[in-house]
């Protein structure tokens, strides 16, 4: 993927109309983890709300671009790295915005033990899993069924999940077939 052209779509792009539906469910200012932040907008949201913010996403052009954003008085850690080499502490919310799927095999499915541990009760996920009829199986992206999505939040408080199979277009403008669940969940 040509980052420095995704990165140069999204400077417009607003946020995901997801956080729309997270905004009045935050608890107080907590801990965040935005794995695979990019540059960072969901972090700068957050932050400006008073969250303390870790930052994570392996590309440095996108965490450079966020570093050269935040205010001085900021509290939001970047870390380098790919998002399942980062051991998550406890936590109130963990944001993975169209970033878990890039994620292959095991390291999908231990990143997501590993944040489903770390949010304390009452505390919320919100990302996107890709289902197997997206057009970007081809590249090996990790996908999920319906079904499973629904068996990873079983004990969870669903606030959305939202299907979308259609054909469309990627941030950059290019053809896509997109199968993708928004998922919005409470730890009980």
């Amino acid at each position: 993927m040509n980052w420095t052209d995704y990165y140069l779509a999204k400077r417009t792009e607003p946020l995901h109309p997801l956080f729309d539906i997270l905004e009045p469910l935050l608890p107080s200012p907590g801990l965040a983890y935005d794995l695979g932040c990019g540059q960072g907008k969901a972090t700068l949201w957050l932050a400006d709300k008073g969250w303390d913010v870790v930052a994570v996403d392996q590309e440095p052009e996108g965490l450079q671009e966020l570093q050269d954003r935040l205010p001085p008085e900021s509290k939001v850690e970047l870390i380098r790295s790919p998002m399942e080499s980062v051991v998550l502490n406890p936590c109130d919310l963990v944001l993975m915005n169209f970033s878990w799927f890039f994620v292959p095999e095991p390291g999908f499915s231990q990143i997501g033990a590993q944040w489903q541990a770390a949010i304390r009760p009452g505390g919320l996920w919100m990302g996107q899993i890709l289902g197997p009829e997206d057009s970007w199986v081809e590249r090996g992206y990790t996908t999920r069924t319906r079904a499973e999505v629904e068996a990873l939040f079983e004990r969870w408080k669903l606030h959305h999940l939202e299907e979308v199979c259609r054909a469309g277009k990627t941030v950059t403008g290019d053809s896509k077939h997109w199968h993708v669940f928004h998922v919005l969940a409470q730890r009980c």
